[in-house]
């Protein structure tokens, strides 16, 4: 008997502990440490643990992976190891005692990205919708976490392992800016910009800053959406219930390449839709879209979540100009492997490879590092361009999106997670079998939930 959308099939015992055989006899990677990473981040980041969870997380998978000898190794993963290898030519950069803590950092990001896109790569299909779950109920933690940062932007968490560390680390580093912000998270970044009238209090939370939320909500919006295409009604409540909750903090937060990034993702997805002649399905985006965007400006949210910029009198954008030429100007200086780490840039006062995914990987690892990690995400864009059905569509926007956002934002550890996770889901060989019907049928029955 089939189960009703309304109703979710139930799990058997062991499904998330208990891998299955593979063909050949050996057990898979079990899928639950995907899970913890993804699903579990804000509670690590609530201890304190932002920096260590991922990293404890990724050692648990390469274990299983090491354990069970299982990979899927083609040219996305290869291109991926070979920007992680070259990545490590930068150490002859690195001059001092605290650029070395900033680079093992840094680093670690990069490396658990990698370990995590081997893993849910080498997980059966049936495994991948749990980390389809597992991201959307990271989605809503953000959401949450948003919110309630716009209550109370001046919270600082006594996290009880942030509050350790800082105890028993040197003071060079503990009372370093960055480690300070993902030790003792603060929950917004508030701005008093000169000439607004009160603070801008952008929501941060699970994240040491607003850019980051506002990339994880960029990157993660969409998978929600294709998640709604095989819910249960249920579900769908919920999960729109919150979107309609999530409208508040985005513009709290004022994320303009947020913005631009989830624009360009339903205008993909709208294209994607009428080019596969499902005109119906693209008109009623293209709607939707048109109506919420004019309720949007008829109730004056447009112009409050632009106000930032208008105060600031385009100073932020001239900014990052100036960032972006001083960046390329000293990677000039060092093309092959760059600097290692970002480096403060004495005529303008901000540190050189932040801003935006492209300059810190350009500045810390060189234009080799940066050729291969384009190339990578290109691989990965082309790979996964024939994702099937509206679901597909959605995530294959996620994707999108992040290459929208390269200039603006750095994707940090989980951003970089959520990107190769969503990757893996449609780069699987058994992706048809695992989204809805292209022609509107519906999910597989261990979809439906």
């Amino acid at each position: 008997m089939t189960s009703t959308p309304e109703t979710a099939p139930p799990l058997r015992a062991g499904t998330l502990t208990t891998p299955a055989p593979r063909r050949g006899g050996q057990p898979s990677v079990p899928v639950w440490p995907v899970i913890v990473l993804v699903a579990g981040y804000p509670v690590a980041w609530a201890l304190g643990l932002a920096v260590v969870f991922p990293v404890v997380m990724a050692l648990v998978q390469v274990a299983f992976l090491i354990q069970r000898g299982t990979f899927r190794v083609d040219v996305v993963l290869g291109l991926y190891v070979a920007f992680a290898l070259w990545a490590l030519t930068s150490l002859v950069l690195i001059d001092s005692p605290g650029q070395a803590v900033g680079y093992v950092q840094k680093y670690s990001e990069l490396v658990v990205a990698g370990v995590v896109l081997a893993y849910a790569r080498a997980l059966p299909g049936r495994s991948l919708r749990y980390v389809v779950d597992a991201m959307v109920a990271f989605w809503v933690a953000v959401v949450l976490l948003g919110e309630l940062a716009t209550w109370i932007p001046d919270v600082r968490l006594q996290a009880p392992f942030g509050v350790l560390l800082t105890s028993v680390l040197p003071g060079a580093i503990s009372g370093n800016e960055l480690v300070r912000d993902l030790l003792l998270p603060s929950m917004a970044e508030v701005q008093q910009i000169w000439g607004a009238s009160e603070p801008f209090n952008r929501p941060a939370a699970p994240f040491p800053y607003a850019n980051s939320w506002g990339s994880a909500v960029a990157l993660l919006t969409p998978v929600v959406l294709a998640r709604l295409t095989w819910s249960s009604r249920r579900t769908k409540i919920l999960l729109l219930a919150v979107l309609v909750l999530s409208i508040h903090p985005i513009l709290a937060s004022g994320n303009r390449s947020m913005a631009l990034a989830l624009a360009v993702c339903g205008a993909y997805v709208t294209i994607r839709l009428i080019a596969r002649g499902r005109l119906r399905s693209g008109a009623r985006l293209l709607t939707l879209g048109a109506l919420a965007v004019v309720a949007l400006i008829a109730s004056g949210a447009v112009g409050s979540f632009f106000e930032r910029q208008v105060v600031s009198g385009g100073a932020s954008a001239d900014t990052r100009v100036a960032v972006y030429v001083e960046t390329v100007r000293a990677t000039l200086q060092s093309p092959l492997v760059g600097w290692a780490n970002p480096r403060t840039d004495s005529t303008i006062g901000i540190a050189l490879g932040t801003q935006g995914q492209i300059w810190s990987v350009m500045y810390s690892y060189g234009f080799v590092g940066l050729a291969l990690f384009c190339a990578f995400l290109a691989a990965l864009v082309w790979r996964a361009r024939r994702a099937p059905g509206t679901a597909g569509l959605w995530l294959h926007g996620v994707l999108i999106a992040s290459v929208v956002m390269l200039p603006f934002y750095r994707l940090g550890v989980m951003q970089m997670v959520v990107l190769v996770c969503v990757g893996a889901v449609l780069t699987h060989p058994r992706v048809r079998e695992l989204l809805p019907d292209p022609r509107g049928g519906a999910a597989p029955r261990a979809w439906k939930a």
